[in-house]
This record gives C-alpha cells, structure tokens and sequence, in this order.
C-alpha cells in the first residue's frame, strides 16, 4: 500500500477497505533503483561477468547457467547473453513477528544470479522487493500483481551506470523462485502437500495410513 491514509487498498486487484490497525497490508520497495544503486558499486559489473569468465568443466552442472532454463535464455543471442542483463532467482516464506501474536511477515528477497554464488548469497547483494504484515498470509494475487508490473518494467530496460562500463541499458527478467512446500502452495494456488488431492502430478486422492506415525500415502 503506498498511502496508509487511503481509506481502501488502491490496487484494482484489492481494492477492500484498508484499516492498518487492523488490516494485512504489504509495501513495495522500488526494485529498479535497488538494481541501479548495485550498478553504482564499484566492481558490481565486472562481478556478474562470472557467467563468461568462469573454467567450466565439460557436461558437468556446476551453477545455475548450466540448466536448460537458464540456457534457454543464453544461447542463440539470448537475453542473457548480453554482459549487460541479468536475472533473478525469488523467494518468498512467512515468519513470526511476535511469539504472543498470530502477525507474520512475508518478504519477497530476489538474488542476481550472474554474480558468483558467494557473492549472490551476501546479504548486501540481496534484494528486498516486497513485504506483506498481517496476521492473514498474503493473498498472492493482490501481493504480487505489482511486482509482475515491475518485472514487466525490467524485461523492457531500465538505465543503469557503472564505474567500468558508463551509461548503458540493462534488462531483467525473473528466471525462477524458490519456496518451502506450503508456501509454493499459497504462490501456485493449489491444495497443500497434506491435503486430499496434494500430488501435482496425477489426480489421485492420498489417504491416511496408521503406521508408528500417521503419514498420507
């Protein structure tokens, strides 16, 4: 919400009355100035050029460029071809604020894949782009149609400056995401690992066998 003072949520998406006493409400950090802000570092662009400048060891998976995914956005000029662009891996779980209160917290952190994974996983070099409060988990619908829209900016281009390389034109796009089972549940809009109809690969209904501890086949 970008205004607490607005009576409703102002997104088409929500658009319900909005109390921030008593209502779940997210914020959203400008993602393409926290991109920009990185470019400014000094050494930042000749970081994310590990992609090239790595020994890679023939037909072994070493990284995250190595997968299909990532090379399907690599070969042939892709987009990720470009020492210019970059992509993102997202993840996004809930977290008690208070032991006395049912409020939770769910960030949406975003890691730049092209730089080398000690470096990726710095907290410095994370990226906080949303986060939901409340004592309801998030409706994902309403919680991510912004960070869609912004995305959607990236994938266009944003201009960004660096110490090495100057003034030049960067794209982004989100590669994958990664979540624990009941929140890629809440994110994919399906049934939870434990509910009757779990499996996302067939349509069988799991039951509840005794043996020691109860588990759902």
């Amino acid at each position: 919400v970008e205004d607490q003072t607005l009576d409703k949520c102002p997104y088409e998406t929500c658009n319900q009355p909005f109390n921030p006493n008593t209502s779940s409400y997210f914020l959203e950090i400008p993602l393409a100035n926290q991109v920009k802000n990185l470019f400014k570092q000094t050494g930042f662009y000749n970081n994310i050029q590990h992609r090239f400048k790595r020994n890679k060891i023939q037909d072994v998976y070493e990284d995250i460029y190595d997968g299909s995914l990532y090379r399907s956005h690599f070969d042939n000029n892709g987009i990720l071809s470009d020492p210019h662009n970059i992509s993102f891996t997202f993840n996004t779980d809930g977290a008690p604020v208070f032991k006395s209160s049912n409020v939770s917290v769910w960030p949406i952190y975003l890691v730049i894949n092209e730089l080398p994974y000690y470096l990726r996983m710095k907290k410095e070099n994370m990226i906080l782009s949303s986060l939901w409060f409340g004592s309801s988990k998030p409706s994902m619908g309403t919680f991510l149609k912004p960070f869609q829209k912004t995305m959607m900016e990236l994938y266009t281009g944003i201009q960004c400056e660096s110490p090495e390389q100057g003034i030049f034109k960067c794209k982004a796009i989100l590669l994958c995401g990664t979540a624990d089972l009941p929140a890629r549940s809440l994110l994919c809009n399906h049934i939870q690992y434990n509910g009757a109809h779990a499996c996302w690969k067939c349509e069988q209904e799991g039951k509840t066998a005794a043996s020691g501890k109860d588990f759902l086949l």
